[in-house]
């Protein structure tokens, strides 16, 4: 979920961006990240592009004579042709996070990634004052659609209770033309609630409602069931303000690798059973690309550590 900017204002036009550079590609999720800036100003843009994924409907058109064919090879029964299909077939998805931040444009560069093991002195020393020095507005799409003032047409479901409230709403990711990539997310009501670290016993009512309630609403909207779906909460998260992750088991994707994604029901059984404050005493691992800012800041507190004195001194 990103987008500073409604992409559907009636300023946004492909034309009034300028090409940068390509951050990254990704062959076997067709998807292509660029950097772009807007037209007469300093704002830069992220600009992904990810081909759609086929339905059942596109079956007749793909197979007709509207399809052509130029073979690239072929080896007794096998055989792999480039191919043209109809127009009609060859639509893009297209996300624009504008203006982009260093953060918003590392997310899609191609970088080497490392694994840190965050011990809970980590958190509290580098990793709290990170989140702290975040400015408020770099969420403020995260208000809009707590408060009703964004997407309120893309909403699948509002609980407004104040303690286990939240709202659930397709991500931008999934266009809902498929339910093999559905992939939603559930936003929680609470802003005390910055990532899994946060989470203790005192939460486990609003973990257990937000999974309850968003698989009953997506089991009745697009007929998936539980069992069917990946639950799961990012760590680290790519905005510091709760939120759980529902995709279907079909997805694929980098946010599904260890060191990324903590299943929900593990999430809630780690607290309810070995202890309340769980997620504030473990070491979590996780990767980092390189040119994160986050990783940057472990980089400061470990030189500075190397040399004997405080960075922030």
């Amino acid at each position: 979920m990103s987008g500073e900017k409604d992409i559907l204002d009636s300023r946004w036009d492909l034309s009034g961006l300028e090409f940068d550079s390509v951050l990254s590609q990704d062959p076997l999720t067709k998807t292509i990240a660029l950097l772009c800036r807007e037209r007469g100003t300093n704002d830069r843009a992220v600009v992904v592009l990810s081909r759609r994924a086929f339905s059942e409907s596109d079956a007749a058109a793909i197979l007709s004579d509207k399809s052509k064919l130029e073979l690239q090879f072929q080896n007794d029964i096998y055989s792999k042709y480039a191919g043209i299909l109809p127009t009609e077939l060859a639509q893009v998805n297209i996300d624009i996070t504008s203006p982009a931040t260093d953060k918003h444009i590392s997310k899609h560069q191609a970088q080497s990634y490392s694994m840190i093991h965050e011990t809970p002195e980590d958190y509290r020393s580098v990793v709290l004052p990170f989140i702290e020095a975040i400015p408020a507005n770099r969420t403020q799409w995260v208000d809009n659609i707590l408060a009703g003032k964004a997407e309120a047409e893309r909403v699948l479901h509002n609980d407004q209770s104040e303690s286990t409230g939240f709202v659930l709403l397709p991500d931008m990711k999934w266009d809902q033309t498929d339910n093999d990539s559905l992939y939603c997310v559930a936003i929680s009501h609470r802003k005390d609630i910055r990532s899994l670290r946060d989470l203790r016993s005192e939460h486990l009512p609003l973990l257990r409602n937000i999974m309850r309630q968003s698989c009953q609403v997506l089991e009745n909207k697009f007929a998936i069931k539980s069992d069917h779906l990946r639950i799961y909460v990012h760590y680290q998260p790519s905005y510091y303000h709760f939120h759980v992750h529902f995709s279907s088991m079909k997805q694929l994707g980098s946010g599904l690798l260890a060191g990324k994604a903590h299943v929900l029901s593990d999430v809630i059984d780690n607290i309810a059973t070995i202890a309340p404050d769980y997620y504030a005493k473990r070491t979590l691992a996780f990767a980092l690309g390189e040119r994160d800012p986050l990783f940057e800041a472990f980089c400061k507190r470990k030189a500075a550590t190397m040399v004997g004195h405080d960075p922030d001194s």
